[in-house]
């Protein structure tokens, strides 16, 4: 009985020594990376440690509220430039995040695209600053998601711009922004941009397209009718040109035209600011009831409020813009008259007779 007793604490004692053998302290460096991970290593397995730099290209980088990297690339792969011809306009400079984008609708297939929009003022200069109330120069950075573009970060708290062009049409450019909630971007190009003719395929013009548009007495569009084609014809009687919808066979019985006189062509008319004129009206306007005309002697409702522009682009298209309400002045009782009503005519396309 004695001797098992004894066993029995002798097993014990090799249990509780056996317990605290196999414990020791290990001495270890843990590195905790960007991304919030951690790792682990046993200083007794680490030979040598060593710090150094090296330098990286970054063409393009995008960094978000947080600092994280969005987007890193060595170079931006096609950079687009919107130059319109009119005098004055703003140049826009766009590239983004998509690969191979050879068009520039291409942009909408990456997470993020930026705009450069520069006046006149802010074209090919040096260190422009982009924080504060500027008008030379604007950056913004769109997000898209599903094909669809978001509202834009655009007030830059932080940031220069620097654009240049070689006589050989070769730009330049350098960015770096910080917009007011933390994102960041930073680019660098030297190349010859794809020019491209509009930016319709990114931000669509609201309203028709090759379409007429009619809003009712509520002011709600109530009626959109597509416009195949125009013709143009001319009196010699009036001495103004007649620009006609001409609709398709399920709408014959509506009407739709423009006159002007011919050195009116490709000019903005503004029935607010026409002059006076005490003959034949130097223009006209009418969709279906909405009829009204330039200041005028001959008793003929003139309108108050709208513009309208007929361009011949020539090769045998023309471009019509117009935006008519039914409000007019009315020479019979000497007073205004008229209804909320109103027509919107946006059209490119064929017309015969030019």
């Amino acid at each position: 009985m004695k001797a098992k007793n004894i066993f029995l604490a002798l097993g014990t004692v090799a249990m509780a020594t056996s317990a605290y053998a196999y414990t020791e302290t290990v001495e270890t460096m843990t590195v905790e990376l960007n991304s919030g991970k951690t790792v682990v290593y046993n200083v007794n397995e680490i030979n040598k440690v060593s710090f150094g730099s090296h330098d990286e290209t970054i063409g393009f980088l995008i960094t978000g509220a947080d600092g994280n990297e969005l987007y890193r690339a060595e170079n931006i792969a096609t950079l687009f430039r919107y130059a319109p011809e009119a005098d004055g306009a703003n140049v826009r400079l766009l590239f983004g995040t998509a690969e191979n984008a050879t068009e520039v609708v291409g942009l909408k297939d990456g997470q993020y695209f930026v705009d450069v929009e520069m006046t006149n003022a802010g074209l090919y200069k040096e260190n422009i600053n982009l924080a504060g109330d500027v008008t030379s120069a604007k950056v913004r950075l769109y997000e898209v998601t599903d094909g669809e573009i978001s509202a834009p970060k655009e007030v830059v708290t932080e940031g220069t711009l620097s654009t240049s062009i070689t006589p050989k049409g070769v730009v330049t450019m350098e960015l770096d922004a910080t917009f007011d909630d933390g994102f960041a971007v930073r680019a660098s190009y030297k190349g010859s941009p794809a020019d491209v003719d509009d930016l319709e395929a990114l931000f669509p013009t609201p309203g028709p397209k090759n379409e007429v548009w009619y809003y009712n007495l509520d002011g709600k569009l109530t009626n959109k009718t597509a416009i195949p084609s125009f013709k143009k014809t001319h009196s010699s009687y009036t001495g103004r040109s007649k620009y006609a919808v001409q609709f398709d066979s399920d709408h014959l019985s509506m009407k739709c035209e423009i006159e002007m006189k011919p050195e009116l062509i490709g000019k903005e008319i503004n029935f607010a600011a026409a002059e006076d004129n005490a003959g034949s009206p130097d223009f006209t306007f009418r969709y279906e009831g909405i009829q009204v005309a330039g200041p005028n002697g001959e008793y003929r409702l003139r309108g108050l409020t709208g513009t309208m522009q007929v361009i011949e682009n020539g090769d045998g298209t023309i471009t019509v813009k117009a935006n008519v309400t039914n409000l007019y002045y009315n020479p019979m009782t000497s007073g205004n008259g008229g209804t909320p009503e109103r027509a919107v005519i946006n059209f490119t396309g064929e017309c015969s007779g030019l």
